[in-house]
């Protein structure tokens, strides 16, 4: 017997005892979910009763461990944070074919217990699922929505509402469709389910559609400025995830994802092998950080437009889940309610008097340039810089052969600064990894996206690097083959 028809013969055995001795509807799920296999439907006196739980069924004596606790099941993470959020109360069926038993267990965030790498969940044996069951079973299905109320929760359409508020929540809808918000489970295990973090190339694109067309959404201030503050932080927040990732990022066509790679890998022998490793780590800890930054910020969008616009947005999930892979757990973060506040708070009206209106906007504009200062991807293109050279001349196999000469290089390998005498290290320096670093950076300083082509804004460059290091610019651009120079000036892309 093969492993697919011993699952067929758990989910007929529960079909059987659901029609013969509860006289319940079970339906099937006709569609390939996310470990859910059937809804199973209440009926009363042969009246449906239009209240629902879901229902996973597992098959094989391996599901349940007999240990000291009971009969214990050990799940995937995946499943378990699906099942958490889920709409609908969801029971885990077990047929065990050595005693061609049904137990069951209704999941809940109180009864089961996360481990190492997993989670489990204590079945106790007298759970068979039969009439013995029923007052238990029916409590669970206290706990269910009506399929009115499930129907129109878990519904993406919206609707029609007049005026102000119809016009928001098409920006709404906008908003949470470019970044795939509705798609939650077909991307979020791609960004932080994995040992190399990705994003589908779904959410990157949406991610810059809405940054881009932020400015031109027009929220009404007065009812909704929240609704604005909140999506307008989201959206910064799903940003700067995707500005980290692609830092490292390749493209995969077969997987339409972007993922951080170990490009350092590729380089043998590579002398700072075991530094670029250490560098790869804390990134891809940052980057996972980012991710979580952004599902607080996409729980508190969900939250305000929950409670200011549209009661049954995104009500099927409730809150969002983070899982780290890195240490095998899954939460739902949330903002503190002084973070949410800080938020929310809005801006200060400013004053009529021009001087003291001329005043202000000089503190505000001095403050916007220290802020983005401040910004992560400026202080890292400082920290690329600092760290695209190692110290001493270079030693790779061909400045060995010929005794530091580097008559008929491409590029330089070997650079003598105020600080002394450094390499550029190649491993992380390549002209991709530069204008990408770059373009991070200018991004977050200037608003706007750095041009491919034409000339090298050098001196806004030198705005946001700081003193000590701008004699490495440069040297780094050119030596990188990040940009040529012509006729005096550094020029970006090819040459038309």
């Amino acid at each position: 017997m093969d492993f697919e028809s011993l699952e067929r013969i758990g989910v007929y055995a529960l079909g059987l005892v659901l029609s013969r001795e509860f006289e319940w509807i079970f339906r099937e799920q006709p569609i390939a979910d996310v470990g859910i296999d059937g809804q199973i439907e209440l009926v009363v006196d042969k009246k449906v009763q239009g209240k629902l739980i879901a229902v996973q069924v597992k098959s094989g004596d391996s599901y349940l461990s007999n240990t000291k606790e009971g009969l214990v099941f050990y799940g995937k993470n995946k499943h378990l944070d699906y099942w958490l959020t889920h709409s609908l109360p969801v029971l885990l069926v077990v047929y065990t074919p050595s005693d061609e038993k049904l137990r069951w267990i209704d999941i809940r965030p109180d009864n089961v217990e996360r481990t190492k790498k997993h989670w489990k969940v204590i079945v106790p044996e007298a759970n068979v699922f039969d009439k013995t069951s029923l007052n238990a079973l029916l409590a669970v299905f206290d706990r269910a929505p009506k399929s009115g109320e499930y129907e129109a929760a878990t519904s993406i359409a919206r609707k029609n509402q007049p005026g102000a508020a119809g016009h928001v929540s098409t920006i709404v809808n906008d908003i949470a469709a470019d970044l795939q918000m509705y798609k939650w489970y077909s991307w979020i295990e791609e960004a932080c389910g994995e040992h190399i973090p990705a994003l589908h190339e779904g959410f990157v694109d949406g991610a810059r559609f809405a940054r881009a067309k932020l400015p031109s959404w027009i929220f009404p201030k007065d009812d909704f400025l929240d609704v604005e503050l909140s999506a307008s932080n989201m959206i910064d927040k799903a940003n700067y995830a995707v500005d980290l990732l692609l830092q490292r990022a390749e493209y995969e066509p077969n997987r339409k994802t972007y993922s951080g790679f170990h490009a350092y890998k590729r380089q043998y022998p590579n002398p700072n092998y075991a530094q670029d490793n250490r560098e790869h780590v804390m990134w891809a800890k940052d980057f996972v950080a980012s991710i979580k930054e952004f599902v607080k910020s996409a729980n508190l969008f969900c939250d305000i437009v929950r409670e200011q616009l549209d009661p049954s947005f995104l009500l099927k999930m409730g809150r969002l889940m983070f899982s780290d892979d890195m240490i095998s757990w899954s939460e739902v973060p949330q903002y503190t309610f002084y973070e949410r506040q800080a938020i929310l708070k809005a801006k200060p009206g400013q004053s009529s008097n021009p001087e003291l209106l001329d005043n202000e906007n000089k503190t505000r504009n001095r403050l916007e340039v220290d802020f983005r200062l401040s910004l992560k991807p400026i202080m890292l293109f400082n920290d690329f810089v600092e760290r695209a050279f190692g110290d001493g001349p270079c030693t790779c196999i061909y400045c060995k052969e010929n005794n530091g000469s580097e008559r008929g290089y491409v590029y330089q390998h070997t650079f003598s600064f105020e600080t002394g005498v450094v390499n550029r290290r190649f491993a992380i320096t390549s002209a991709g990894d530069v204008l990408q670093a770059l373009r991070n950076a200018w991004l977050s300083y200037t608003k706007n996206e750095l041009n491919a082509t034409g000339v090298l804004p050098l001196d806004t460059i030198r705005e946001f690097v700081k003193p000590n290091l701008q004699e490495r610019l440069v040297p780094l651009f050119i030596s990188s083959g990040a940009v040529k120079s012509i006729d005096g000036d550094l020029m970006l892309g090819e040459p038309s």
